[in-house]
């Protein structure tokens, strides 16, 4: 997902965001070396494909490498997240970016779930990273309770709200095959899609 100028980042302060913000330059020398794989256009099949559960008992690939892929990967694109198929990755993973200089850490989701969404629903508008350029109003719940995994298998439970609550449920659509697209009414829909067109035809 993509960040609109006009919305700002909230999320829910916790202790490990202290412990991220003192290991920010650790995080930068680590991720030197990563090599970022290319976005995957918007026709790659797997964006449509529901991922499978990602098995840390025996794991297709190394966890913590994934990660690392994936923080600097929605760095290097400029995206508030960024979901694995996205990068042509077949996990059920992506990562949220935070700002550990105020509180708000970045986060890396395995095997994601919404617990439960609570408030109003919310219009907003909503960009994302295989639809460069294109922003929609989308409704979402003001809240979120969500429940992951770490790189290292521990789960964790967490209340989103505002943006930070959006852009969890926006990559956590990816992970079955849902774009924003999807969540619009027929009429939004379709001047969307007409929209894309006139960018994609604009890229060229």
């Amino acid at each position: 997902m993509t960040k609109p100028n006009t919305m700002d980042f909230t999320g829910v302060v916790t202790p490990d965001a202290i412990n991220l913000q003192r290991q920010g330059d650790k995080e930068k020398d680590e991720l030197a070396g990563v090599e970022i794989p290319e976005l995957v256009p918007d026709e790659h099949p797997l964006l449509r494909q529901k991922l499978e559960r990602f098995d840390f008992q025996n794991p297709p690939e190394d966890p913590l490498k994934i990660a690392q892929i994936l923080l600097k990967a929605v760095k290097q694109y400029k995206g508030l997240g960024i979901a694995a198929n996205q990068l042509g990755l077949p996990y059920r993973v992506f990562a949220l970016t935070g700002n550990p200089a105020i509180g708000i850490p970045n986060y890396v989701c395995f095997n994601p779930k919404v617990a439960t969404t609570m408030g109003d629903e919310v219009l907003g508008d909503e960009g994302c990273l295989s639809f460069p350029g294109l922003y929609v109003k989308t409704k979402r719940p003001q809240q979120v309770r969500a429940r992951f995994q770490s790189p290292y298998g521990e789960v964790i439970t967490k209340t989103f709200v505002g943006l930070t609550a959006r852009c969890y449920l926006h990559e956590h659509d990816h992970m079955d095959g849902i774009t924003f697209f999807d969540n619009l009414s027929k009429m939004r829909r379709e001047k969307a899609r007409k929209d894309w067109k006139i960018i994609k035809r604009r890229m060229k």
